[in-house]
């Protein structure tokens, strides 16, 4: 066999038809030059994102609270809805024991007034001590 000898023309044949993607390379390489300064306004975008989204994060917490405390509030609920009914029963309750009160005071009237007659006899029996002061004040009255 032959040994095969290199053409000269070869080389800048390859080397033309290699020159024909130069300017699609050089375009490629503008997009990514613009694509790598993007990405230095992104990262501050980022940054400012993260800044703001702190604040999520405590309201995240305090929601993750109040849910926690969520079945309390229920029972809490549930409990004030029987509150108007507890006082309607004690309002009236409160009025009866206004009227069992005043019938109480005026039967205890009546009985101070049977029993001083019986303070001012049981004070004449012989070995009988002073009267009281209420009883002298009784008899002035009468």
């Amino acid at each position: 066999m032959a040994s095969k000898i290199p053409n000269p023309l070869a080389a800048p044949a390859e080397l033309v038809s290699a020159l024909r993607y130069l300017p699609q390379i050089a375009e490629n390489t503008a997009s990514m030059a613009r694509d790598t300064r993007a990405l230095a306004k992104l990262e501050r975008d980022m940054a400012e994102v993260a800044r703001r989204m702190e604040g999520v994060t405590t309201m995240n917490e305090r929601m993750a609270n109040i849910e926690a405390t969520m079945p309390v509030l229920v029972d809490v609920q549930k409990d004030l809805a029987m509150v108007p009914e507890i006082i309607a029963k004690l309002d009236d309750r409160i009025a009866k024991l206004a009227i069992l009160l005043e019938e109480l005071s005026a039967s205890v009237e009546g009985l101070q007034r049977s029993i001083t007659p019986l303070g001012r006899i049981a004070g004449r029996l012989p070995g009988a001590s002073k009267p009281g002061k209420h009883e002298v004040e009784a008899d002035s009255r009468t």
